[in-house]
């Protein structure tokens, strides 16, 4: 079921920097499910600067651009 794990950062998916998990727990049976990753600060940081990045190039999209993009997604 989690066959991807990692962290979405810069566009594709990574793994935790230490690939460390988590176990996912169902909750109605309490049963192990599968394992996600478990993001680091590192992984934190890494993802605040790509996002700092996209925002740069958000701010400098016209605004009719983005309400294109925007109705595609």
């Amino acid at each position: 079921m989690y066959e991807k794990l990692g962290q979405f950062i810069d566009g594709k998916w990574q793994q935790s920097s230490d690939k460390g998990t988590y176990d996912v727990i169902n909750p109605a049976t309490e049963e192990i499910i599968g394992q996600a990753s478990k993001a680091t600060a590192d992984d934190v940081e890494r993802a605040l600067k790509s996002a700092e990045k996209g925002l740069k190039l958000w701010r400098n999209t016209s605004p009719w651009e983005r309400s294109k993009i925007i109705r595609k997604i």
